[in-house]
């Protein structure tokens, strides 16, 4: 074991073997080099989207946060919808909106700003306020009021007579890619059980295409007596 008188002693001879003219030199050096790391380092770092350089300090700000990236739009209020065979729902409040990619105007539309990938989500509630028998309510999405006739891009509710089971809802989720300055609509038609009707099994007249590509439907009867209740809503979110 090495003693600690003999661990001094190695001590000592390695203070004397210092070369204290080169020390200072060396130590010059060092603080030069390090001071011009500080001084240039900044000009070595580009700042991204979203990215700010102050200093010694690097900060993040908005960025791809889906909450930015978003309208969605709901009902305070029930509407009572008017004597129409066609109607578009309407909506009272917006929730959250970012100004730069959507607006929102006429109380129905949606219009985005940039071109890219969207999802578009909704739920129609509806109630069967006065009308004695059923009625079928379909929610198809429109893009610039023309239907989206792929399998899957519309849903549809039953409500049933207005004693009963009056109350129906209906949901969906859809993505489309979208040009600048295209609108989205949520359209409605319904399909009550009397003689007010039109049943078509027309591929020229292609309104409803739930029964498949050859089957359509078109959904000839008013809205007279139907709701649209407190709480629909309308999310739509830019993808890319």
């Amino acid at each position: 074991m090495t003693s600690l008188l003999q661990k001094i002693n190695t001590l000592d001879t390695k203070v004397d073997g210092l070369d204290s003219s080169n020390l200072q030199t060396q130590i010059t050096t060092n603080t030069n080099d390090i001071s011009g790391i500080q001084s240039n380092k900044q000009n070595t770092l580009i700042a991204g989207d979203n990215i700010t350089i102050t200093g010694d300090t690097i900060s993040s700000s908005g960025g791809d946060s889906v909450s930015n990236k978003m309208i969605y739009v709901t009902r305070n209020a029930y509407d009572t919808i008017p004597d129409v065979f066609s109607y578009d729902s309407e909506f009272t409040t917006i929730v959250r909106n970012n100004n730069a990619i959507f607006t929102f105007s006429n109380n129905n539309t949606i219009t985005v700003l940039k071109a890219g990938l969207y999802k578009v989500e909704y739920n129609n509630a509806f109630r069967n306020r006065y009308y004695n028998d059923r009625a079928n309510i379909r929610t198809v999405v429109t893009i610039n009021d023309v239907i989206d006739f792929t399998i899957g891009g519309q849903n549809s509710c039953y409500a049933r007579h207005r004693q009963y089971a009056a109350y129906a809802s209906i949901s969906g989720s859809f993505i489309f890619s979208l040009n600048a300055n295209d609108f989205i609509k949520l359209n409605n038609t319904v399909w009550k059980s009397t003689a007010d009707n039109t049943l078509l099994f027309d591929n020229n007249n292609p309104d409803f295409s739930m029964f498949g590509e050859d089957y359509r439907i078109s959904q000839n009867s008013n809205f007279y007596a139907i709701q649209l209740l407190e709480g629909s809503n309308m999310l739509v979110t830019y993808l890319d």
